[in-house]
């Protein structure tokens, strides 16, 4: 897919928004491109073409040739661009051109210069870019349907907005991924917190129970009765218990540590 600079996005817009013959190389060249004292000659008898530049006497100043001279690159770069892309138009049927008129006009000029006062030509001297402005100077263009979605796509194709809408697909279900994993290890740390907390409880509420049970055993030891052999189980299996909860808890302190 061909990438558009900002100068051909312009030339488009005007392309989709232009009415009649308003849609032709000179009306479109001349609004994006000021012409102040120059006009472009095209003779499409002898192929030739040369830009005219105005001047106050016969004899340009040397002020009025540096602008000459800066103006004409400039100028030939501009034509440059839309020449090309109306050929890349016309290639790709994203427009139709066609001249409204039988035109037996050899000489063509447009241009902001006066044609009433002295001037003086730089030619234009490349082949192709006279043959391109002698086949697309009268033409008007009609913008086809895929011009104006093309324009309304942000000079993107359709292929193009597919490609970036799986991208953003892709890419957000990375981020939804790794925020389940985030929130995950977060949840597992509020878990581990909740555990430990109540890990220490457990060691306390168990500390009380085996404390009742000795305490037990103590005054059933001073009535001279012998204590119960369950309840002997149950105080050692509880203290087996809390001190595997004390060691659990520790490890998971200096883990934190």
């Amino acid at each position: 897919m061909r990438i558009f600079g900002d100068e051909e996005k312009k030339i488009i817009r005007k392309i989709n928004t232009g009415d009649g013959f308003a849609r032709n190389l000179i009306n479109i060249f001349e609004s994006i491109k000021n012409l102040p004292h120059v006009r472009v000659k095209v003779d499409k008898a002898s192929m030739s073409a040369e830009l005219l530049f105005e001047c106050q006497s016969s004899q340009p100043t040397s002020g009025e040739i540096q602008y000459a001279i800066n103006e004409h690159q400039d100028i030939i770069e501009k034509l440059i661009v839309h020449l090309v892309l109306l050929r890349h138009l016309e290639k790709e049927e994203l427009a139709t051109f066609f001249e409204p008129a039988r035109n037996n006009q050899n000489v063509i000029e447009f241009g902001a210069g006066a044609v009433n006062m002295p001037s003086f030509s730089m030619a234009i001297n490349d082949a192709t870019l006279i043959k391109l402005l002698a086949e697309y100077v009268n033409k008007e263009i009609v913008p086809a349907p895929s011009l104006r979605h093309l324009e309304k796509n942000d000079f993107r194709s359709d292929e193009e907005l597919r490609f970036i809408r799986q991208q953003r697909t892709t890419w957000s279900a990375i981020a939804v991924t790794f925020l389940i994993g985030v929130m995950g290890i977060y949840n597992g740390y509020q878990v581990y917190s909740f555990q430990k907390v109540q890990a220490e409880q457990s060691s306390e509420d168990i500390n009380e129970m085996v404390a009742a049970i000795n305490n037990g055993f103590d005054s059933l030891s001073l009535s001279g009765v012998y204590p119960h052999s369950e309840l002997e189980r149950i105080a050692n299996e509880l203290s087996q218990l809390n001190l595997a909860i004390e060691s659990w808890s520790q490890s998971g302190s200096a883990s934190e540590e």
